[in-house]
């Protein structure tokens, strides 16, 4: 099993330089779970999240606050749920340590419930465990529950852009959603029991495996568990079999030749192959040949693009095939289909990213834009409010009347946490720099008053 997975699962969001208890304690029981982990990571590799959790806390010192504490930190990534129980047990047995108060505040608000996690925010400031970085994940919360000037008091704490990266690490940690180790252990469980749609996804994660912020890329302790799974479940799927070996070997190809030697060996995509029936591989494969120029994209198109646009207009629905579809479109500039695609992924897989993407063309047609663009806009904007590009759009292209700055301002910011910018430099990194903009804006709106004819974002 690969390594990554391990540390991933062990890596404590806050550091542990911030515990009151001696630091040899706290290294002591994170040596003792890692332990643990690296024994009965199989179980996580196998959907058994239950078995994983129960192996952590078999270890766990019922009245050692420190064990408790370490002890959710070592599954929150398989389960944030799981993780609640042990920093709920830390903060009773501590109750004044301000690390479990900080924990609980993450996975209260990890899980959804902002509520919850504002009395755990107020005792983890109380008790001066607040690093920058937490206190810019806090200020949600309290925008959330509409406790604007507490919020905004918060975020004058953060010391945004001097700690931006740190911050941008924290914001990210809490906008990425499902990690991959939880994607994993659920999507295996379900595709044992026998749900078709569980094992694509089981391996399209594994393909794409989310490791943080940034890096993505295969993990071949997770792709190899799909491929055994699929031996298991389907052992008459040759096809399958064949198209996991493919990916595999792909994964690991070094340059185009190699990568092109793979794909004819085993008859996928180039020259006279087939399209995988798999169409979470085939994604893979396209990216693959596009990183590394094996194959003009446009000609694969050409190929493909019937069989990927059935896929996707099935009556079961392939969203994976329509990604794709989408992704060549692109890159061969065929505006006129991506258009259609992009309707497609919005209307009915109700996606957020084809819904800005259709945005982004109607934008680049100016006759389409004057007559439809504010409409396309407030549609998108009522099906996907947590796309911040979208509110971004509004915001510059149909500016708000002064009775509704705030109310736009606080929607903007909300969409902002919820997944951040990409880097204006193009490389696709998450970066608060936005969110910080939209923050001193409305506070400057709230505390001075500006004019009405003040539109622009305070400079950032």
């Amino acid at each position: 099993m690969i390594r990554s997975v391990i540390f991933s699962v062990l890596v404590s969001f806050i550091p542990w330089s911030a515990l009151a208890q001696a630091p040899a304690d706290a290294q002591r029981w994170k040596a003792v779970f890692r332990t643990i982990a690296e024994k009965n990571e199989p179980k996580l590799m196998v959907g058994d999240i239950d078995g994983f959790v129960a192996a952590i806390r078999s270890a766990v010192n019922d009245t050692d606050w420190v064990s408790q504490l370490v002890a959710g930190d070592a599954v929150y990534r398989a389960s944030p749920l799981a993780a609640i129980p042990f920093h709920e047990a830390a903060a009773k047995l501590a109750a004044g340590e301000g690390m479990p108060q900080l924990e609980l505040a993450f996975d209260y608000q990890r899980t959804g419930h902002c509520d919850r996690a504002i009395p755990a925010w107020e005792a983890a400031d109380r008790l001066g465990v607040l690093t920058s970085p937490a206190t810019a994940v806090a200020a949600y919360c309290f925008f959330r529950v509409g406790k604007i000037d507490e919020a905004l008091a918060l975020w004058s704490r953060v010391q945004w852009p001097r700690h931006r990266v740190s911050l941008d690490f924290a914001l990210s940690e809490m906008a990425m959603g499902s990690l991959a180790l939880e994607v994993h252990t659920k999507a295996y469980a379900e595709a044992r029991a026998g749900d078709e749609k569980a094992l694509g996804k089981l391996i399209e994660n594994a393909l794409d495996w989310r490791k943080d912020w940034w890096n993505t890329g295969v993990n071949p302790a997770a792709l190899d568990a799909a491929r055994e799974l699929a031996k298991t479940i389907r052992p008459a799927d040759v096809r399958l079999h064949r198209e996991l070996d493919c990916a595999s070997e792909s994964s690991t190809a070094k340059d185009s030749a190699s990568l092109l030697d793979v794909l004819r060996r085993h008859r996928f995509l180039i020259e006279d192959g087939e399209l995988p029936k798999s169409s979470e591989v085939a994604k893979f494969l396209f990216a693959r040949i596009d990183a590394m120029k094996a194959a003009p994209l446009g000609d694969l198109l050409d190929r493909h693009r019937s069989s990927l646009e059935t896929r996707a207009r099935s009556e079961d629905g392939d969203v994976a095939a329509l990604e794709i579809l989408a992704f060549l479109q692109a890159q061969a500039r065929d505006y006129a289909g991506l258009k259609r695609s992009d309707e497609l992924g919005w209307r009915r897989y109700h996606l957020a990213k084809f819904a800005a993407s259709r945005l982004m063309s109607a934008l680049n047609d100016k006759q389409e834009w004057s007559t439809r663009g504010e409409t396309l806009l407030k549609e998108a904007i009522k099906d996907f409010p947590e796309q911040a590009l979208l509110h971004k759009l509004r915001y510059e292209m149909f500016p708000p009347l002064p009775s509704e700055r705030d109310r736009y301002l606080m929607e903007w910011l909300f969409a902002e946490y919820a997944g951040l910018s990409r880097s204006l430099s193009g490389i696709g990194i998450p970066t608060s720099t936005t969110l910080a903009s939209v923050v001193l804006t409305l506070r400057k709106r709230r505390e001075e008053r500006l004019s009405p004819g003040s539109d622009r974002l305070a400079p950032t």
